[in-house]
């Protein structure tokens, strides 16, 4: 039975880069408010140390009651273990009649900043944006002002070179006007132009006018833009893309077409092309100056890509199809793109947050279940997509009435059941459908066991003698204990 079992896993070893999903622990709480403008409720971010920082919404009011209306959120912290709830704070809507909104989560300089809509907090901690540090709610240290005392909103925060920087509905800071942007460096807020031009000038600057941070520098791009690409922020007028440098922008050289959106690949800036039909057909390195252009295997809308990273020398790209409802992962390696192994995450489109840690990428959403040909797993509205090379063991628990070490059409799953390798070192629950994964090193021999708490037994241990880059696949047969 040992050798057959040993048979089947070399059998259905699929190689190629085996990306794969890991599970956060036993996933996220949501819990859910109606809103006038809509809550995100699926905002993440990673500190330095791979801890993974997720927004938990105690309470929204709904009362129209000017002045008074607040929210009690709270951070939910992933330590590599367990999931632990950081204390509440309230923010409040001193100018509105709704609710206030949390935006933007990004972590700088060892702190978690959280920026919205409120334009205040318990403990005076200041509005539009507060930190999180040392376990404790705490002031940002900017106060954020608006004219007429409008409602404040502060909708992205980029982190970058030391350079902390903020965009919003925001008019001026102490000392200064600001029109909309502002940024902190090494000791101070300081607002971006001089006294005639400062932050955001001209009417077109707000239509489709984005930011993206790439090899740890800011630049400002026209998304998915159709019309005038001009952009204008303090004295720099600039054409298509711009970069921050020193204390302003300047313009670089455009793309040969219009931008659907900017990544990073070894060191250069890339670029997603958009067509006059918003499909997104070429990926543009910026080499030397010069934009080199390279065809992806098909096009997608450009609005379904939903985030990128590199790892291992590899820029991967994800897009969400609408049309098979999988998740598509490209690959460029330098020389073309490649199109991967595609995912099911939901039976619907729905909207992903997309979050970059080393060699991975932060999943977070309102689904359960992942799938494709060969794998299944269950999850709670977050998932770690692994980039990094390793060998992956998926299949399913089961009653094996027969006897013979295969699943039959009429045989149960056995849910619950804890597969790992000797001394616990890899390990794994399979969940209520009897589906598991279970993640191991490359080029080592492993030896996998299965165990039921009660009741049945597995009688076979598999052994994994060469562990490659692949996904492996095995049922784990168990019978009942007589």
């Amino acid at each position: 039975m040992k050798y057959f079992i040993l048979v089947i896993l070399l059998f259905f070893a699929f190689h190629g880069n085996a990306q794969h999903f890991e599970k956060p622990g036993n996933g996220i709480r949501v819990k859910t408010f109606y809103h006038q403008q809509g809550i995100d409720f699926n905002i993440s971010e990673t500190d330095t140390s791979g801890n993974i920082y997720h927004l938990f919404y105690d309470t929204v009011t709904n009362g129209f009651n000017f002045g008074k209306e607040f929210i009690t959120i709270r951070l939910q912290i992933f330590d590599g273990i367990s999931w632990l709830f950081s204390k509440p704070i309230k923010l409040y809507s001193k100018h509105d009649v709704i609710a206030p909104r949390i935006l933007d989560m990004q972590w700088y300089n060892n702190a978690l900043y959280l920026s919205g809509s409120f334009d205040s907090s318990d403990n005076n901690f200041g509005g539009g944006i507060i930190k999180f540090e040392n376990r404790a709610w705490q002031s940002a240290n900017i106060k954020l002002f608006n004219t007429n005392n409008t409602p404040l909103l502060i909708n992205k925060l980029y982190a970058f070179n030391n350079t902390l920087l903020i965009t919003g509905d925001f008019d001026s800071i102490p000392g200064f006007r600001t029109n909309g942007i502002a940024y902190y460096g090494s000791s101070s807020w300081q607002a971006i132009g001089n006294l005639n031009t400062i932050g955001f000038n001209g009417s077109n600057n707000f239509n489709n006018t984005y930011f993206e941070v790439c090899n740890d520098s800011l630049y400002v791009f026209k998304k998915n833009n159709n019309g005038d690409d001009t952009i204008v922020i303090g004295a720099a007028r600039i054409f298509k893309t711009g970069v921050f440098s020193g204390n302003h922008f300047e313009p670089i050289a455009p793309t040969v077409n219009r931008i659907s959106t900017l990544l990073a690949f070894q060191g250069q800036l890339a670029a997603l092309e958009l067509s006059p039909l918003f499909y997104t057909r070429y990926l543009s390195i910026k080499k030397n100056n010069v934009w080199q252009r390279y065809a992806f295997p098909d096009s997608f809308y450009s609005i379904n890509y939903i985030g990128s990273t590199e790892a291992n020398n590899t820029l991967y790209i994800l897009v969400q199809n609408p049309n098979t409802i999988m998740i598509d992962i490209y690959v460029f390696n330098g020389i073309e793109v490649v199109k991967k192994q595609s995912w099911k995450i939901a039976h619907s489109y729905i909207t992903l947050n997309i979050e970059k840690a080393k060699n991975e990428l932060i999943l977070g959403g309102n689904f359960n279940r992942i799938t494709n040909s060969i794998y299944m797993d269950s999850f709670h509205n977050i998932a770690r997509l692994k980039l990094e090379h390793s060998a992956f063991v998926t299949g399913t628990t089961f009653i094996d009435a027969n006897n013979d070490g295969i699943m039959q059409v009429t045989e149960s799953h056995l849910p619950y059941c804890t597969i790992h390798t000797p001394g616990m070192k890899y390990a794994t629950k399979s969940n209520a459908s009897g589906g598991y994964s279970l993640a191991v090193h490359l080029n080592k021999p492993f030896t996998i066991i299965a165990y039921y708490n009660a009741g049945y037994y597995n009688y076979v241990n598999v052994n994994l003698l060469a562990t490659k880059d692949s996904i492996y696949k095995n049922e784990f047969g168990f019978i009942v204990i007589k």
